[in-house]
């Protein structure tokens, strides 16, 4: 959606995020919706094995920062001086860019953010993809890191012209520690087509195993364990896992035996962006097994809650509270204790058993995709934007 963009016109936007950008549909829609209103756009990101150094084109410009330091240990301390190197090369850019706008993707580009809008007298946005105060990164880091981290976000947040976040959950904690600023929500509906058809659900028979879709990260305490173990011992239903694991194979080799040893599970690499929908209709019911355990997966919308929607999948969800206040007033899916597969067992069980109650979820779930998709994401990028060009 294009709309009015005059307000847009010849600014120029410097977007920062410390990452690879292969998988960042955020900070990718970012670029190309503030271009394609009259923004000229540079993201700076990290370079990694097999990507390009520059991408894009005048308007929506890529450069990947290759950092000498990302080489050295892992050790968190150590990190530091990753994170001092790209800050010194955001201001190297900055000098020559010059923009009038510094976008912040999470805390660790904050103080470079700041200190490059700082050098332009011009305004800062941050934008936080977590409630980073207690989120499963930030709660193993060293106690002298995460006070910096606490810092960095409490000192240069506050500093912002706005903040922005996720939900409506996740910004009421941030502003909670970050009061008197302005917040405003973007939502990761990025991917999210409008239904085309009528708001009428495909239900489901009965006649056919149950066919259930997880997308997303294979991770240890984002709930896979129980959704495995669950499906595992249930019978009439079928789990398509389409996903990847950054973790070390010590860390999800539990969960990978469960769905080798089970003949109802079966994992898949991720899909791409643009083939989402078309298989995602073939399934009956999307999974987010979240743990609400710590506080940032508890407030957080996960980006596959909309894509699920926009398929017109009923939805099955754990209890956490950010997915209840979105998912329960639309009556779209059915909640489950997280981290009790006993209780995620018997939530299946009823389901096989009544089939009939899924088709009304389809059709909350359609309405949903109706209120929060790609267009409407844009839409909310484009305010912040609005209202931060009021105060050029």
């Amino acid at each position: 959606m294009i709309v009015n963009k005059d307000f847009l016109e010849n600014r120029k936007v410097m977007i920062l995020v410390l990452n690879e950008m292969r998988y960042d549909t955020r900070v990718k829609m970012q670029g190309k919706t503030l271009s394609q209103n009259g923004a000229s756009v540079l993201t700076v990101a990290l370079h990694g094995e097999g990507l390009l150094v520059n991408e894009g084109n005048d308007r929506n410009q890529l450069i990947r920062i290759p950092l000498r330091t990302r080489k050295w240990s892992q050790n968190r301390f150590i990190q530091l001086f990753k994170w001092i190197e790209f800050l010194f090369h955001v201001l190297g850019i900055t000098v020559k860019f010059r923009p009038d706008i510094v976008h912040s993707n999470d805390w660790n580009t904050l103080l470079a953010g700041w200190i490059a809008a700082k050098l332009r007298s011009k305004m800062l946005i941050y934008d936080s993809h977590e409630y980073w105060y207690e989120c499963a990164d930030s709660i193993t880091y060293p106690k002298l890191i995460r006070k910096l981290q606490r810092w960095i976000e409490h000192a240069f947040g506050k500093r912002a012209n706005v903040i922005v976040t996720v939900s409506q959950s996740v910004l009421k904690a941030i502003l909670q520690k970050i009061p008197n600023t302005c917040g405003m929500v973007v939502h990761n509906s990025w991917l999210t087509k409008i239904p085309e058809r009528k708001l009428e659900s495909r239900g489901y028979n009965g006649n056919q195993p149950l066919k259930i879709l997880y997308l997303g990260v294979i991770s240890p305490g984002k709930g896979i364990e129980t959704l495995v173990q669950s499906v595992a011992a249930t019978s009439g239903v079928l789990l398509d896992i389409y996903g990847y694991s950054v973790h070390p194979m010590n860390k999800i080799g539990d969960i990978l035996k469960i769905i080798e040893s089970s003949y109802n599970i079966h994992l898949f690499p991720p899909i791409k962006a643009e083939d989402i929908y078309s298989i995602a209709q073939k399934y009956d019911i999307g999974v987010i097994p979240h743990s609400p355990y710590p506080k940032s997966r508890n407030l957080a919308l996960p980006n596959k809650l909309f894509e699920y929607a926009g398929a017109g999948l009923a939805i099955l969800s754990s209890k956490t509270i950010g997915l209840f206040e979105l998912i329960d007033p639309y009556q779209a899916g059915v909640f489950f204790e997280a981290e009790n597969s006993e209780n995620l067992n018997n939530t299946l069980k009823n389901i096989v058993e009544n089939p009939e109650i899924i088709a009304n979820w389809q059709t909350g779930a359609l309405k949903i995709a109706q209120r929060y998709n790609e267009e409407t994401a844009r839409m909310e990028l484009l305010k912040v934007y609005s209202y931060v060009c009021r105060q050029l």
